[in-house]
């Protein structure tokens, strides 16, 4: 899999589907009983076929995206996106050398009643360790708009309440295309 700028988290998951080969997914027996739980005094009907590609939409979270917000952070990059803003015709690459970071987040889905709002938010942390290998940024305008060669491994791992949902099943090395191009 080559990561352009279209590639998400929803793809690298497989959309969470329970035949991929790539990713663990919970069984609906299971999914169903926590959800019954969490929802205490709400009468919970569907079943986790019904909820987990709603969750697989929240994860439609560009890889490129996360890839920005950690490089920005890098103590090089953050001095060549100042500097690129005080001269706007500058472009300036960057090699960062093999980096670790985990992204982190917690999208949540609402649930509804009627169409009314039952107060309830269903969580879902995501946790995305990501290992870049041998990666130059290019950066113009005081932003990062490429990213030359190199790899991302990415792992990861999607709970909810008790159980892990999704896992990838063994890291996946994604090599990014010669010009990952950045919005």
């Amino acid at each position: 899999m080559s990561a352009d700028s279209s590639v998400t988290l929803s793809t690298l998951f497989d959309d969470l589907q329970p035949e991929s080969p790539r990713v663990e997914v919970a069984n609906d027996e299971d999914v169903t009983t926590v959800l019954k739980k969490a929802m205490n005094a709400v009468e919970w009907t569907a079943s986790s076929s019904i909820l987990i590609p709603k969750i697989a939409e929240l994860l439609d979270i560009r890889l490129s995206t996360i890839l920005v917000a950690f490089w920005q952070k890098a103590d090089e990059v953050a001095a060549a996106l100042r500097e690129t803003r005080d001269s706007p015709n500058r472009t300036i690459d960057v090699s960062l050398d093999d980096s670790s970071t985990e992204a982190t987040f917690e999208p949540w889905i609402e649930v509804r009643l009627a169409g009314a709002s039952s107060g309830k938010k269903l969580r879902f942390p995501v946790a995305i360790p990501l290992t870049l290998k041998a990666v130059e940024v290019r950066i113009k305008n005081g932003a990062i708009v490429s990213a030359l060669a190199g790899t991302c491994e990415v792992s990861g791992t999607l709970k909810f309440e008790t159980i892990v949902l999704a896992k990838l099943k063994e890291p996946l090395k994604v090599p990014l295309s010669p010009r990952m191009k950045f919005d």
